[in-house]
C-alpha cells in the first residue's frame, strides 16, 4: 500500500466469507512497531464485508500486508485498504534484534493507539502453535546481554500464554484517561521457550512508544 504520510493508519479488509474457507487465515502486517500476524476468519460463520484488522504506525512510503494459508486451508484475498487516523498517538518503533529459534526466531509487534483512552496491542509471533511465550512490559528500556541476545526491557508486568494456530500470542493494554501518563514511555519484548534457541530460549526484538 502507498502511505502518503507517517502516522497511524487502520488496515481494513473486505472478507467475502464462504463455505470451506479458513477460520484462521494468516495476515502478516509489517509496520514501524514490528511485524504482526493476525488470524482472519473467512469461514461461512463469519460476517461478510469490511473489517478493521487494527491500527498500525506506518512510515511514509510503502506498507506491506501478506496473506498466507496454513496446510490444508483454503484462503481468499479480496480487497484491502488503509484509513488515516487523526487520533493522538505516539509513534511505535521496533528496537534492536531478536535471536534464533525454530521458525527463524520470535518476532514482536506493538500496534494500536498510544494515546489517553487508547489500546496498545503487544504480540509475539513466528512460533509453532502451542509454544509457550511470555511478553514483558516496562516503563523504561535497558540493554543486558541474555540468552545470546539482548534484554531490552525491565518488565513491570508479564503476560504468559501459548502460540495460537497462526503462531502468535498477544495481550492488550488499555491506557486510562490520566493526564499524568502523557509523555510516559512503554516498552515491550517477548521471550519464547524454544528448544531451537540458545539455552532453550528465543528473544524477540523490542518495541517502544510514548503516550501522547
Amino acid at each position: 500500500f502507498p502511505v502518503s504520510e507517517t502516522g497511524l493508519w487502520s488496515v481494513i479488509a473486505y472478507v467475502p466469507s464462504l463455505f470451506g474457507m479458513s477460520a484462521t487465515a494468516p495476515h502478516t502486517i509489517t509496520h514501524a512497531g514490528g511485524t504482526a500476524v493476525l488470524a482472519v476468519d473467512e469461514s461461512q460463520a463469519a460476517t461478510t464485508g469490511w473489517r478493521d484488522l487494527g491500527t498500525f504506525w506506518f512510515t511514509q512510503g510503502t506498507a506491506t500486508l501478506e496473506v498466507n494459508a496454513l496446510p490444508g486451508q483454503s484462503v481468499l484475498a479480496d480487497r484491502y485498504g488503509l484509513l488515516r487516523s487523526r487520533l493522538p498517538s505516539g509513534p511505535m518503533l521496533a528496537i534492536g534484534f531478536g535471536t534464533a529459534g525454530a521458525l527463524g526466531g520470535l518476532r514482536s509487534s506493538m500496534h494500536g493507539r498510544a494515546g489517553l483512552g487508547g489500546t496498545v496491542v503487544v504480540q509475539g509471533n513466528r512460533m509453532p502453535p502451542g509454544m509457550p511465550v511470555v511478553l514483558g512490559l516496562a516503563l523504561q528500556g535497558t540493554s543486558i546481554p541474555l540468552f545470546g541476545g539482548t534484554l531490552y526491557v525491565l518488565p513491570l508486568a508479564t503476560f504468559g500464554g501459548f502460540a495460537n494456530a497462526v503462531g502468535a500470542f498477544a495481550t492488550t493494554v488499555t491506557l486510562p484517561v490520566t493526564p499524568s501518563l502523557l509523555g510516559a514511555t512503554l516498552w515491550a519484548q517477548g521471550l519464547a521457550l524454544d528448544a531451537a534457541g540458545q539455552d532453550g530460549v528465543s528473544l524477540s526484538a523490542a518495541a517502544t512508544t510514548t503516550v501522547q
